[in-house]
């Protein structure tokens, strides 16, 4: 008598913990299914366009960036910004002008001993070339063209670029890769100096910006 007892006490305690488990697993897929859901909602606010309109733009320089990235081979890196002084772009049937004005004083590093140097007459030689400048010269909507003067020394350049629009502001982001030996930007480069070994700096800098652009109202 006392094993039937123990027998059906036994099977009522595995039939609720097996109901307690169906239950959790239940509540756990209706969770995820709640989570999936939420991530894949989309964000109305941010639409992707393929050009700007016909109009006056004027580039926004505190939601603006321009940044760099350099590299001494596999050895080491440094990464920074390049601060925007102004800049407008103007579209006007298919044509396109503009400027934007690059801050040289302001350009930062991720080492302040670096900083001091990027200014000196190694590099970008600031006190001479407060600013460096992009003239506008065409955009069709996936490039834009121009001429960057660094230093004194100008040449024609094409980014490929991308345009967003979010709550009436326009972000132009795009990247390219800067050759200062092009602009006589000499430190370290191989293709001024011999025998660097290890203490070569790379040519090439890669170069990513966003400008965020204020279409200009019309009187």
């Amino acid at each position: 008598m006392k094993k039937t007892i123990i027998l059906i006490i036994a099977v009522v305690l595995v039939f609720l913990i097996v109901k307690q488990l169906q239950k959790q697993d239940t509540t756990t897929n209706q969770n995820e299914e709640v989570s999936t859901e939420t991530t894949q909602e989309p964000n109305d606010t941010i639409s992707e366009t393929t050009t700007l309109e016909d109009g006056n733009y004027t580039v926004i320089e505190s939601e603006s960036e321009l940044n760099w990235v350099g590299k001494m081979g596999t050895v080491k890196s440094h990464t920074g910004t390049f601060g925007i002084q102004s800049g407008d772009i103007i579209l006007v049937d298919s044509s396109a002008t503009g400027e934007v004005v690059i801050d040289m004083n302001d350009i930062t590093s991720d080492s302040d001993g670096v900083n001091g140097h990027l200014k000196s007459d190694d590099f970008f030689a600031v006190e001479t070339y407060p600013t460096s400048t992009f003239m506008i010269t065409g955009f069709d909507g996936m490039n834009l063209d121009g001429e960057l003067t660094v230093k004194d020394q100008t040449h024609p350049i094409s980014i490929p670029v991308s345009v967003t629009e979010n709550e009436g502001m326009y972000a132009l982001s795009g990247s390219f890769d800067f050759d200062r030996s092009q602009w006589d930007v000499r430190y370290g480069s191989t293709s001024f100096f011999d025998d660097l070994g290890d203490k070569a700096i790379d040519n090439i800098v890669p170069i990513t910006f966003t400008l965020t652009l204020s279409k200009d109202s019309q009187e």
